[in-house]
């Protein structure tokens, strides 16, 4: 091993070296009384103390030193609270919090289980996690001593003090190419957790052939890569399971499944903690990036060559930039590894410092009923799906609906369009007279209108109500045929028979949620057709003008 490996800021004067700084390794031969000899200064100062005779004091650093390297007969080391120091929190579920926390001189995570079951919990996830040996998997090197009952507690190490949609908001921040990169990262990372679980069978024994998505924590480690950590039922962040016995074989899920379930949370939570909302999308699953109108190029800085109303001297924001995953029309035929694969040889073929975008660019067509068209405003979707060869980058030049709007900070909402249910708020009381329909002018809100704002009350689903003001003999009730995803996608809307609530055969088969709006009709003169709730939504939107 070489003296000068490490070493530096050393001065040589007549063959002599002074002020050594830095690392570096010193090699000297001493004599086996020197050794005993320095042996006896350190331990005894001279008195000769005899540790193989048990002697009590001399031998209780060495009984301090067995408690702490104790084992268990997993070969997982018994660790005392008082040798952990806590940073801070990082998730927290129904009966366990996950800290960071330095332990043995490394960053690790330390699940505390708390609570009148916090010992059958902290034994159940000990035995179920203990073999886990995967580098997107945590992995346990530690647990408390059987006689910490109160708040026994488990160490994992390959864990950083950061989660992964910490990390991935910072790059969505900054740059594109970075985001692209690291989305990607994440979804291979939790693809290929999932698959060593499948591999070795853990998805498929018992009750827990029953884990959802909501049963993992995606943290990440050292290298930006995400790790899973599971909670079994009962410990679950997201509320009590059932207990065994009310498990069913058909209440499996796959990895696909939950791999699809962990992507879309992570990345929904990702957007509305950025940027405050939860808008809704149009982009569904048997969608193909065909449906957009045009492919632009891309520069060596990834931004995009826009066709738009946006004149060249406009100063152009930050994009509002959101990661999304899509499963694609032959998702279930592919396996867990076959998307890792998949991913993994993208990522090899990209530089980390590379400018070019991984993914194609494509530009967005904007719908129908876009009327909101902010100057500079601009939206990338790195849009990820099991089949790399679909992903792209879209790009939007128009907020959409139930989205907040970057360039002036306005709830967009456009009329006749239905806000979902966890969206809406009680009915503004309306004093101003309605404007027409026809005659609508696209409005700049000012400061006093947009802080006092409401989103205006829409017709609730499957209850017709008739206006108090409207005559019975003129209004009549009327449920629309398709479903509000169908109509927007103007395709054929099929009931799927046995559904209660209704749903028809579209929503059911991607397993969205399918709702029918019920619109109250009012017949005006020469056979128009009015809609009161349209109105009210008008008034509470545009009550400056």
């Amino acid at each position: 091993m070489p003296f000068f490996a490490h070493a530096s800021g050393f001065t040589m004067k007549d063959g002599h070296m002074y002020e050594v700084g830095g690392d570096f390794n010193i090699h000297f031969a001493m004599p086996a009384e020197s050794t005993e000899r320095i042996a006896t200064q350190l331990l005894g100062k001279g008195k000769g103390r005899d540790l193989d005779k048990g002697d009590a004091e001399a031998d209780e650093p060495r009984k301090r030193f067995r408690e702490v390297s104790d084992e268990t007969s997993d070969g997982l080391k018994i660790v005392h609270r008082e040798d952990i120091d806590f940073h801070r929190q990082l998730t927290s579920g129904s009966n366990y919090c996950t800290h960071s926390a330095f332990y043995g001189g490394r960053v690790v995570a330390v699940k505390v289980f708390h609570g009148p079951r916090a010992k059958e919990s902290w034994k159940l996830n000990h035995a179920w996690a203990k073999s886990f040996l995967h580098s997107n998997v945590s992995k346990i090197v530690g647990i408390s001593g059987e006689n910490e009952s109160e708040s026994p507690f488990l160490v994992v190490d390959g864990v950083s003090d950061r989660k992964m949609n910490s990390l991935l908001a910072k790059a969505l921040r900054t740059d594109l190419n970075k985001s692209v990169q690291l989305s990607m990262k994440t979804v291979k990372g939790l693809a290929a957790g999932l698959s060593y679980m499948e591999s070795q069978n853990l998805l498929s024994k018992g009750i827990f052939s029953n884990l959802k998505w909501e049963n993992f924590d995606i943290f990440a480690s050292g290298s930006d890569e995400p790790v899973l950590s599971i909670h079994l039922p009962h410990t679950t962040a997201h509320g009590p399971h059932p207990a065994p016995s009310f498990y069913y074989p058909e209440d499996h899920r796959g990895g696909i499944e939950i791999l699809d379930g962990l992507c879309q949370n992570l990345f929904s939570e990702l957007t509305s903690l950025l940027y405050g909302d939860s808008p809704e999308r149009a982009l569904d699953i048997d969608d193909s990036v065909e449906n957009y109108s045009k492919v632009t190029q891309t520069s060596r800085e990834g931004h995009s060559n826009f066709v738009g109303d946006v004149s060249s001297s406009t100063e152009v924001k930050t994009p509002r930039r959101e990661v999304r995953w899509k499963l694609d029309k032959s998702a279930n035929n592919r396996s867990l590894e076959s998307i890792v694969r998949q991913f993994e040889d993208h990522l090899d073929c990209v530089s980390v410092s590379s400018a070019d975008s991984p993914l194609r660019r494509i530009t967005a067509s904007p719908d129908q009923w876009v009327s909101h068209r902010c100057p500079g405003y601009l939206r990338e979707e790195i849009t990820l799906t099991a089949d790399m060869s679909r992903s792209v980058v879209v790009a939007h030049q128009y907020p959409s609906q139930s989205e907040i709007c970057t360039i002036c900070g306005q709830l967009v909402q456009y009329p006749g369009i239905p806000v979902p249910h966890h969206m809406r708020q009680p009915s503004p009381k309306i004093n101003t007279s309605t404007p027409s329909i026809r005659s609508y002018v696209p409005h700049t809100f000012s400061a006093q209108s947009s802080a006092t704002w409401q989103r205006p009350p829409l017709v609730d689903f499957f209850t017709p109500e008739v206006t108090k003001n409207s005559s019975t003999s003129n209004v009549r009730r009327r449920v629309s045929i398709a479903c509000i995803k169908c109509r927007n996608r103007k395709v054929k809307c099929l009931p799927a028979p046995y559904q209660e609530p209704p749903q028809c055969t579209r929503c059911l088969k991607m397993n969205l949620e399918c709702q029918y709006i019920t619109v109250t009709e009012e017949w005006g003169q020469r056979g128009s057709l009015m809609m009161p709730e349209q109105h009210i939504s008008l008034q509470a939107l545009f009550s400056g003008l």
